[in-house]
């Protein structure tokens, strides 16, 4: 009877570590920012909760550098199109028509909204995960 008593609390004793284990994980994902959040996470429990965490670090990974490359891509697009968008702006000034000329250059206004739009956008995220690196880095410092 004793032994039965023991390996009873053993195993509840188990149990509850395991569940702690994947309670502590699933409070640190839910929290997660997505920018200035932790690089990869580290979890210690059983051998699942480790091939979990794993498998969201390595996601984790993908994203960032899909963000990155996203990021470039919308940052090297919008400024290329400011270059036309300002060729436009100088032409639609020659048009003698006031209206024609006012239409024009409100939609070159509204083109001209969008592209700053999308780097400002583009800067900001950079901005971020530059001072998120920054922080994390100055925490590893300590």
């Amino acid at each position: 009877v004793f032994i039965a008593i023991v390996t009873i609390v053993v195993l509840v004793t188990q149990i509850g570590n395991t569940t702690e284990a994947f309670d502590s994980f699933s409070k640190k994902l839910k929290t997660r920012n997505t920018v200035g959040g932790p690089d990869s996470y580290e979890a210690s429990g059983p051998r699942e909760l480790f091939e979990i965490v794993k498998s969201v670090n390595s996601y984790l990974e993908f994203e960032r550098s899909q963000l990155s490359k996203r990021a470039i891509v919308l940052s090297g697009v919008s400024h290329d199109l400011g270059t036309p968008a300002t060729r436009l702006r100088l032409r639609a000034a020659l048009i003698k028509d006031p209206e024609i000329r006012e239409k024009l250059e409100a939609d070159i206004d509204q083109m001209t909204g969008i592209i700053e739009s999308v780097l400002t956008f583009t800067r900001y995220n950079s901005a971020q995960f530059t001072v998120g690196w920054f922080v994390r880095a100055q925490q590893y410092k300590r």
